[in-house]
């Protein structure tokens, strides 16, 4: 790994350690929130699967843990308690560490791995608290849908690679396949370490949103899935909004004439830009 390409994965970590952070801390508050649970484990996934991707295994293994006890709680077999809230922000302390090779003389991270076991194994955890924000419902998975996504951040210099999502796309059964180009910027601000294309398509009956989340697992993007055309389920989106939830329009191509205006005004270096309509 170049020098680079460390500094990349280390700025990327300080976003994703700070929302990992707001998210447990949140939790405190509203254990029973499953946006937030859900929030966290995708936090740590991105950290796990970028950390392997970085050649940063130590910290691949210890995250391992951390996920898989969020992994439970996603699917109902732990409930979020004091001591899980208390070892988990303990673990977060522990990423930079591992980041930087620094030694655990004390055997903290053993510990914080060995109550995460506990944990797992049925060791006390306090009672479910009643859900505060209910997951939108999913378009039925046994009628056609249809999906809108871009890769979000640094993707491109984190290693994702479009085409591979496509062609798991693909593998899925999606068809219609067609590049959102609005957000393309003039050659002079692009950003080439992100991904200014997305892509929407159809995806045929008997594919849910577990395979769809399944796809995107290792890349940091930002999707949504919601019925085919003359349906009227609900949307779902990566974010899993209240079914009442206002989550806003999917970004969609403006007229040309409208768009050039609007991006020649914009001032500056495009360092840091983010598709209009998908900001986290």
């Amino acid at each position: 790994m170049t020098d680079d390409m460390a500094a990349i994965f280390r700025e990327e970590l300080r976003d994703l350690l700070e929302s990992l952070e707001r998210g447990l801390l949140d939790l405190k508050k509203r254990p029973g929130d499953m946006a937030l649970v859900n929030q966290v484990f995708r936090d740590l996934h991105t950290v796990k699967g970028s950390g392997a991707m970085f050649g940063f295994t130590d910290l691949a293994a210890f995250i391992h843990e951390f996920e898989t006890v969020f992994d439970r709680i996603r699917s109902g077999a732990l409930a979020v308690g004091a001591e899980i809230l208390r070892l988990a922000l303990a673990a977060k302390d522990e990423i930079p560490g591992l980041v930087e090779g620094e030694p655990d003389p004390d055997g903290r991270r053993a510990a914080i791995l060995a109550g995460l076991k506990a944990m797992m194994a049925g060791g006390e955890v306090e009672a479910p608290a009643a859900v505060t924000a209910p997951v939108a419902a999913l378009p039925a998975a046994d009628a056609p849908s249809r999906l809108r996504f871009r890769l979000s951040g640094a993707a491109l210099a984190m290693g994702a690679r479009p085409e591979i999502v496509l062609d798991e796309l693909r593998g899925l059964g999606a068809a219609g396949i067609v590049a959102d180009l609005s957000d393309v910027p003039p050659l002079h601000w692009l950003d080439v370490e992100g991904c200014a294309i997305g892509w929407e398509m159809d995806l045929p009956a008997g594919v849910d949103a577990a395979q769809v989340e399944e796809v995107f697992m290792f890349v940091d993007a930002d999707w949504r899935l919601e019925p085919a055309a003359g349906t009227d389920a609900p949307v779902l989106t990566e974010d899993a909004a209240p079914p009442d939830a206002d989550t806003g329009p999917v970004a969609s191509a403006p007229p040309a004439a409208a768009a050039a205006p609007a991006r020649e005004a914009r001032q500056g270096p495009r360092s840091a830009f983010r598709p209009n309509g998908w900001m986290r």
